[in-house]
């Protein structure tokens, strides 16, 4: 973001009545010197005017870019929330089946009590029950593990949410801020070309003296 200029040439108008002592070189030279200043005046704040308009277009183009970084950030959480509600599903999937694969278990051990002949067919069946088990046991440590990752992205978001937040409030702040000052170097370059064209129009008056 550019600073502005500072520094303003001082503009003397001198009127030569009939009875002033001047003479009209000495006005025609010191009317030079006014219209200079004011040139160099108006040259200033169109300068001035250039860089303000510069640092508006950029604030802008800043909160522009960071509203579009909320927009994406509220799209994401929203997405973790669903993404969470179906991991929870999944859990209480893992979990029937874990319930149902534990009940039979349990029938199975009983049939292996009851039924002696089917007994290696029954401990082949425990076997594949037990593995069963563990690998659901894993799946819910992953599911675990998961759920708290997500949890640990949505504060992750959120945090990242509030400086966004906090650097929109910022950048508007600027733009007030830089608004401002376009409104008062516009004020002052219009009211320095017109103290250009009276400096500019007494001159010729008094150059058609001579």
């Amino acid at each position: 973001m550019k600073k502005l200029v500072a520094g303003i040439a001082i503009v003397i108008f001198s009127a030569q009545s009939a009875g002033a002592k001047t003479s009209i070189k000495q006005s025609l030279d010191q009317l030079e010197k006014n219209k200079q200043n004011s040139a160099q005046n108006l040259k200033q704040y169109e300068d001035n005017l250039g860089i303000v308009d510069q640092n508006v277009s950029e604030v802008k183009k800043a909160i522009k870019g960071l509203q579009d970084q909320r927009t994406q950030l509220q799209k994401n959480v929203n997405n973790v929330e669903k993404n969470k509600a179906a991991i929870e599903e999944m859990r209480k999937k893992v979990l029937e089946h874990k319930m149902a694969e534990a009940q039979k278990l349990e029938e199975d051990l009983k049939d292996i009590a009851r039924l002696e002949k089917l007994l290696q067919k029954l401990r082949s069946n425990q076997e594949k029950r037990e593995d069963n088990l563990k690998a659901y046991n894993l799946k819910l440590d992953e599911i675990v593990k998961e759920k708290s990752a997500w949890d640990n992205q949505k504060a992750s978001m959120n945090d990242l949410n509030k400086s966004i937040s906090e650097k929109l409030t910022y950048a508007e702040a600027e733009l007030k801020k830089w608004e401002s000052k376009q409104k008062s170097y516009q004020k002052e370059v219009s009211k320095w070309k017109t103290e250009t064209a009276d400096a500019e129009r007494v001159h010729r008056k008094f150059q058609d003296l001579q």
